[in-house]
């Protein structure tokens, strides 16, 4: 197994994709787990750190697509999720919807 710890002192808002394998996270301020292959989720992290456990020999491909806020809010009228994650943005991270993921 391999751990990749990475930290960026600045906001992050976006979409993560986990395309081949599941991959393994700890982000401070949301529940730890798993990104399930083929799934995604939406999150704010006030700073982007995280630690990713990669296990054996598997090898894994993801993106992220960052957005920024004023992007985002176009979107507040078709999708009423979105307009209720976007309000609750603080310094605290925050996930849009936890159906995609298993912690």
């Amino acid at each position: 197994d391999m751990t990749v710890s990475y930290s960026v002192p600045s906001p992050f808002l976006g979409f993560h994709f986990a395309v081949r394998n599941d991959i393994n996270y700890t982000t401070p301020g949301l529940p730890g787990g798993v990104l399930f292959r083929n799934q995604y989720n939406m999150c704010y992290l006030p700073e982007m750190e995280s630690t990713r456990t990669f296990r054996g020999e598997q090898e894994y491909e993801s993106f992220i697509i960052h957005f920024t806020p004023a992007y985002l809010k176009r979107w507040e009228e078709p999708f009423p999720l979105l307009a209720a994650f976007l309000d609750s943005l603080s310094s605290t991270p925050a996930q849009i919807n936890r159906a995609n993921m298993s912690g």
